[in-house]
């Protein structure tokens, strides 16, 4: 029997394109915010996230203090980002070249 249990924690964001800013924002408050202020209470805490490039763009408009945030769990080794493209393709079904693209 192991002597401690592992677990991976991750979060994703993501907002579909059109999703009006008043909603965003919203969600962020009540939502990604209360995370973020959860997480940064546990220095210890390590986690993953998958954002879109599009929700790190509409947060960094709404909300730069989760962008703050973030930039300081990763600086940290706190937060390891999940690989995702600008508007959430399915990039497996997406040549090499697109996925980099």
């Amino acid at each position: 029997m192991p002597d401690r249990l592992s677990l991976i924690f991750g979060i994703h964001i993501h907002f579909p394109v059109g999703t009006p800013d008043d909603e965003v924002k919203r969600l962020l408050d009540v939502c990604f915010g209360p995370i973020m202020d959860q997480l940064s209470g546990h220095p210890k805490f390590k986690f993953c996230g998958h954002l879109s490039g599009a929700a790190l763009t509409r947060i960094e408009t709404l909300r730069p203090d989760i962008v703050t945030a973030l930039k300081s769990f990763i600086a940290g080794g706190r937060m390891e980002i999940l690989g995702g493209g600008m508007y959430e393709p399915f990039l497996p079904a997406l040549s090499e070249n697109d996925q980099l693209g």
